[in-house]
């Protein structure tokens, strides 16, 4: 079965990736895949585009959402070339020079181990922001667009509710419980299933069970994507080849 999942996590990653590169293009207004070379003004927008809109996703206030903001003004102030931004070593060391400037502390537990972790890890140091939200940035930064140089399936995935109900359905949650929502530790744990299953390189793509999910698997007996789309913003799914039956009908786990 794992052999046949993994299989079908790549089968339709070019539709999940273009899918959320539509999402990332309709809500900053820039090119995803040109998003490394814009010049410093038009690279602090597309961030903060980003990041306003994950927080948003992760039901924050709007108050809130605007503090996180102010925080990342500050930081971003830093920056005075276009390089420095889009280089991972650069915008981690600003990153970690600004927590010891203002003091500010990270969520503990996640551990990291690279340059992309520890990015993650300092992304929680501000206003509202913890390591799931920190890792769903991180995606459309380093997975779904070239933000950082390349678009890389390495980068760690964002556990939420629709993830684990996937991991529970396909019993490869491992030792993951159904939460509210989910730290730094069963983050981890999440980015770990994916390198067990499509290895350490690819293990980013294990989000793509979240596409599932949300557009062919509820909580009950499964989605009708007509009315999944009635909620969508049309920009963001129009053009794309559509799968017409759920992606894990042929592993029974459809359901």
């Amino acid at each position: 079965m794992i052999n046949s999942l993994k299989d079908l996590i790549f089968k339709i990653d070019p539709l999940v990736r273009q899918y959320h590169r539509n999402v990332i293009s309709f809500y900053t207004d820039f090119d995803v895949l040109g998003s490394n070379s814009l010049d410093l003004e038009a690279s602090k927008s597309f961030l903060k585009s980003i990041w306003a809109r994950c927080l948003e996703w992760s039901n924050q206030r709007p108050s809130r959402i605007d503090k996180s903001l102010c925080q990342l003004d500050s930081l971003l102030d830093s920056f005075e070339k276009d390089f420095e931004v889009h280089d991972i070593p650069t915008f981690l060391y600003k990153l970690k020079f600004f927590r010891q400037e203002h003091n500010l502390t990270i969520e503990r537990g996640y551990n990291p181990e690279d340059n992309m972790e520890e990015i993650i890890e300092m992304f929680s140091m501000f206003y509202s922001v913890r390591i799931k939200t920190a890792s769903l940035i991180m995606r459309f930064l380093y997975l779904d667009s070239n933000f950082f140089g390349e678009c890389c399936p390495a980068s760690n995935p964002p556990l939420d509710r629709v993830n684990f109900r996937m991991l529970q359905r396909l019993n490869i949650h491992n030792s993951l419980t159904e939460k509210v929502s989910y730290g730094p530790k069963e983050q981890k744990t999440f980015a770990q299933i994916g390198a067990d299953i499509l290895g350490k390189s690819k293990k980013g793509l294990i989000d793509n069970l979240w596409f599932i999910g949300h557009f062919y698997c509820d909580d009950n007996e499964g989605c009708d994507l007509r009315e999944v789309f009635r909620f969508l913003e049309p920009k963001t799914v129009k053009g794309l080849d559509f799968w017409e039956s759920c992606p894990l009908a042929p592993l029974n786990c459809s359901k």
